[in-house]
């Protein structure tokens, strides 16, 4: 359903979902309007960043600043991360990903983890994230529970978005995003 909000953020949704074992594919459903539009500013100021066209890749410069986010943004960017995207004949754009822990730099935490007993792993991952904690980083923590217990087994990132159809003046506006609700 169009304009559907949620209690809390996609970033705390998608990880605990995924930390209880949901491994369904994250899809435009999975996100409010907000977040969806946020989505679609990543594309088009990477697409202003690259000159690419039709496909392309987000990295972490393609989301805003923190001195540019303003009140309620949604902060797709500890969501997906980076992500690739592609646009159909048909005009929707597909954005693909992995939602896991494992890239360059927590790859050495994750596969530590991953040479753990489960046993050492369901005491050393929570130890890790208080010592995150008592040094007042709480994404640091909760990025430890997420390479210890989610690591490489992630879910994939499948999200369609409609067609841009230009307003007056030629500017990208986007349809009333349904997006498959």
């Amino acid at each position: 359903m169009a304009g559907e909000t949620f209690l809390l953020p996609s970033d705390i949704r998608v990880f605990g979902q995924t930390l209880f074992g949901n491994r369904k594919p994250i899809s435009e459903r999975d996100f409010s309007d907000e977040e969806l539009q946020n989505i679609r500013n990543a594309i088009a100021a990477n697409q202003q960043r690259t000159g690419a066209r039709g496909r392309g890749s987000v990295g972490y410069n393609d989301y805003p600043h923190f001195e540019e986010i303003g009140p309620g943004y949604a902060p797709i960017e500890s969501t997906l991360g980076r992500f690739n995207y592609r646009t159909l004949p048909d005009g929707r754009t597909v954005v693909t990903d992995r939602y896991d822990f494992l890239n360059d730099e927590r790859a050495p935490s994750v596969m530590e983890y991953e040479r753990m007993s489960p046993g050492k792993r369901a005491v050393m991952a929570p130890l890790n994230a208080i010592i995150q904690m008592l040094k007042l980083d709480p994404r640091a923590a909760a990025g430890e529970i997420g390479n210890a217990f989610i690591g490489r087994e992630g879910r994939d990132v499948n999200i369609t978005l409609p067609p841009v159809k230009k307003a007056a003046g030629g500017l990208a506006q986007y349809k009333e995003c349904s997006c498959g609700r």
